[in-house]
Protein backbone atom coordinates (compact mmCIF):
# COMPACT_ATOMS: atom_id res chain seq x y z
CA UNK A 1 0.00 0.00 0.00
CA UNK A 2 0.59 2.91 -0.45
CA UNK A 3 2.00 5.73 2.36
CA UNK A 4 -0.80 8.00 3.97
CA UNK A 5 -0.18 11.90 2.75
CA UNK A 6 -1.44 14.77 4.63
CA UNK A 7 -4.44 16.93 2.95
CA UNK A 8 -1.64 19.74 3.10
CA UNK A 9 1.06 17.83 0.95
CA UNK A 10 -1.38 16.52 -1.47
CA UNK A 11 -2.15 19.84 -1.75
CA UNK A 12 1.82 21.17 -2.54
CA UNK A 13 2.08 18.13 -4.98
CA UNK A 14 -0.63 18.82 -7.37
CA UNK A 15 0.20 22.78 -7.54
CA UNK A 16 3.80 21.69 -7.78
CA UNK A 17 3.00 19.21 -10.68
CA UNK A 18 0.18 22.26 -12.44
CA UNK A 19 3.15 24.57 -12.25
CA UNK A 20 5.17 22.02 -14.18
CA UNK A 21 2.74 22.10 -16.38
CA UNK A 22 1.69 25.61 -17.18
CA UNK A 23 4.34 27.26 -16.30
CA UNK A 24 6.06 29.54 -18.80
CA UNK A 25 9.14 27.50 -18.60
CA UNK A 26 7.31 24.16 -19.77
CA UNK A 27 8.33 22.59 -22.97
CA UNK A 28 10.94 25.36 -23.41
CA UNK A 29 9.07 27.98 -24.91
CA UNK A 30 5.81 30.03 -24.61
CA UNK A 31 3.63 28.65 -26.65
CA UNK A 32 3.39 30.98 -29.27
CA UNK A 33 2.06 33.93 -27.01
CA UNK A 34 4.42 36.24 -28.66
CA UNK A 35 3.72 35.52 -31.98
CA UNK A 36 0.19 36.11 -31.78
CA UNK A 37 0.69 39.31 -29.38
CA UNK A 38 2.68 40.91 -32.52
CA UNK A 39 0.36 39.53 -35.19
CA UNK A 40 -2.54 41.30 -32.68
CA UNK A 41 -0.83 44.53 -32.35
CA UNK A 42 0.22 44.70 -36.39
CA UNK A 43 -3.82 43.80 -37.37
CA UNK A 44 -5.05 47.20 -34.48
CA UNK A 45 -3.29 49.16 -36.48
CA UNK A 46 -4.56 47.78 -39.54
CA UNK A 47 -7.95 48.31 -38.64
CA UNK A 48 -6.92 51.51 -37.38
CA UNK A 49 -6.36 52.46 -41.25
CA UNK A 50 -9.67 51.21 -42.14
CA UNK A 51 -11.50 52.66 -40.08
CA UNK A 52 -9.98 55.98 -41.36
CA UNK A 53 -10.86 54.58 -44.92
CA UNK A 54 -14.43 53.73 -43.88
CA UNK A 55 -14.80 57.03 -42.96
CA UNK A 56 -13.65 59.00 -45.23
CA UNK A 57 -15.97 56.72 -47.81
CA UNK A 58 -19.00 57.50 -45.93
CA UNK A 59 -18.30 60.94 -45.86
CA UNK A 60 -17.84 60.70 -49.69
CA UNK A 61 -21.34 58.82 -50.28
CA UNK A 62 -23.32 61.55 -48.39
CA UNK A 63 -21.94 64.49 -50.83
CA UNK A 64 -22.45 61.89 -53.90
CA UNK A 65 -25.85 61.68 -52.48
CA UNK A 66 -26.50 64.70 -52.07
CA UNK A 67 -24.92 65.67 -55.75
CA UNK A 68 -27.20 62.78 -57.47
CA UNK A 69 -30.17 64.21 -55.61
CA UNK A 70 -28.97 67.79 -57.38
CA UNK A 71 -28.54 66.06 -60.54
CA UNK A 72 -31.92 64.22 -60.35
CA UNK A 73 -34.08 67.57 -59.97
CA UNK A 74 -32.03 69.06 -62.68
CA UNK A 75 -32.63 65.85 -64.95
CA UNK A 76 -36.38 66.29 -64.02
CA UNK A 77 -36.39 69.90 -65.13
CA UNK A 78 -34.43 69.14 -68.38
CA UNK A 79 -36.88 66.02 -69.36
CA UNK A 80 -39.63 69.02 -68.78
CA UNK A 81 -38.32 71.50 -71.17
CA UNK A 82 -37.32 69.10 -73.65
CA UNK A 83 -40.82 67.61 -73.64
CA UNK A 84 -42.27 70.90 -74.64
CA UNK A 85 -39.82 71.14 -77.60
CA UNK A 86 -42.05 71.36 -80.99
CA UNK A 87 -41.51 67.88 -82.61
CA UNK A 88 -39.92 67.31 -86.05
CA UNK A 89 -43.07 67.42 -87.95
CA UNK A 90 -44.28 70.46 -86.30
CA UNK A 91 -41.03 72.23 -87.90
CA UNK A 92 -40.86 70.89 -91.14
CA UNK A 93 -45.01 72.07 -91.17
CA UNK A 94 -44.21 75.67 -89.67
CA UNK A 95 -41.48 75.90 -92.44
CA UNK A 96 -43.62 75.05 -95.10
CA UNK A 97 -46.43 77.41 -93.97
CA UNK A 98 -43.35 79.53 -93.74
CA UNK A 99 -42.70 79.57 -97.11
CA UNK A 100 -46.24 79.06 -98.54
CA UNK A 101 -46.47 82.87 -96.65
CA UNK A 102 -42.84 84.82 -98.21
CA UNK A 103 -43.91 83.30 -101.52
CA UNK A 104 -47.25 84.95 -101.49
CA UNK A 105 -45.66 88.15 -100.38
CA UNK A 106 -43.54 88.08 -102.48
CA UNK A 107 -45.51 87.35 -106.13
CA UNK A 108 -48.17 90.13 -104.50
CA UNK A 109 -45.13 92.64 -104.19
CA UNK A 110 -44.37 91.87 -108.19
CA UNK A 111 -47.67 92.25 -108.60
CA UNK A 112 -48.05 95.99 -107.65
CA UNK A 113 -45.10 96.89 -109.05
CA UNK A 114 -46.20 96.28 -112.61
Amino acid sequence: MSDPVSLEEARQRRAAALADIAGPTGGGHDGGMSELERRVGALEKQVTVVETKADTLIANGREMGVDIKSLGKALGDLTGRVSQLPSTWTMAGWFVTVSIALTGLVFTIARAMK
